[in-house]
């Protein structure tokens, strides 16, 4: 669309892009840092798949982004590669927002990295079975909405995964419920060799540090069957597949059968998201 009709309001400027960004021409991420220069925002706010892809092109176009105060991440989670890629691209801290269609935004991250439920308007549980998890455990978030006067949620099952916080946080916000991290989709959840429950948020501790990547999606395909694609960057050598293997079989079990493979883009689901995880067979 042109530029005015992505307009909203004097102070927002929309950028349009594909359900998969990876096929994005590069002309037209050149036309996206050209205009945000020109607009100079305070903030980048958007998908963390398309704020890197977008951080990426830049920094190996060496194209000047503008300065910002913050890059905001939503929509989908925010892996540890995508917010490393983000932010040496815009050389800025990032955060996440957690949101959801049903209730819009519910929890957003301090800079010391924990999510703080915006209590006023939300009522928040973690549970698992039915009940409430210890502080530190992994469980599924349950919303109540305290503010939809039309339709309200009452305990609403949001299929996402969070970990409660196991100490307050040091942050202004401390007194808001506290959640040290966003574990992922329910439906995006693989299992490990002895059949225990790995999250997207785990395969992603387990593969950030690992140089010679770009993106990555994890696949299940059996019980003990795994295939890990990724998009190799200019630092990919023999050493990373290894490395990957490793960490790999750390999270998932010795007797894990891991292939690695090097593909020029990754595929979205029909949601349009970029999903960190996800099993192919049956039973998971």
């Amino acid at each position: 669309l042109p530029r005015q009709r992505r307009m909203r309001g004097k102070g927002t400027l929309r950028f349009d892009a594909p359900g998969n960004i990876f096929t994005l021409p590069p002309e037209k991420l050149d036309q996206m840092i050209a205009e945000a220069r020109a607009f100079a925002p305070g903030i980048f706010f958007g998908d963390p798949v398309h704020l890197s892809v977008l951080a990426r092109h830049a920094r190996a176009a060496r194209a000047r982004l503008p300065r910002l105060e913050f890059v905001m991440t939503a929509f989908e989670l925010c892996s540890d590669v995508r917010r490393r890629i983000i932010q040496d691209g815009f050389d800025c801290p990032v955060y996440d927002l957690y949101s959801a269609t049903e209730f819009a935004s519910a929890a957003v991250q301090c800079d010391r990295g924990e999510y703080h439920v915006f209590d006023e308007a939300f009522m928040v549980e973690v549970l698992a079975g039915g009940r409430p998890v210890a502080l530190g455990a992994v469980g599924e978030m349950v919303v109540t909405t305290l503010e939809k006067t039309c339709a309200p949620l009452l305990r609403y099952r949001t299929g996402d995964l969070v970990r409660t916080a196991s100490l307050p946080c040091s942050c202004a916000f401390s007194h808001c419920v506290s959640l040290s991290s966003i574990e992922g989709r329910v439906q995006d959840v693989i299992a490990d060799t002895a059949g225990a429950m790995v999250t997207p948020r785990a395969v992603d501790r387990s593969v950030a540090g690992a140089i010679g990547l770009l993106f990555y999606g994890l696949v299940q395909v059996s019980d003990a069957r795994y295939l890990l694609q990724i998009i190799p960057d200019d630092r990919f050598s023999p050493a990373t597949i290894r490395l990957l293997g490793d960490r790999l079989h750390d999270l998932l079990g010795p007797s894990a059968s891991i292939d690695v493979e090097t593909v020029p883009f990754l595929t979205p689901a029909p949601s349009g998201k970029f999903g960190l995880s996800r099993a192919l067979h049956e039973g998971h």
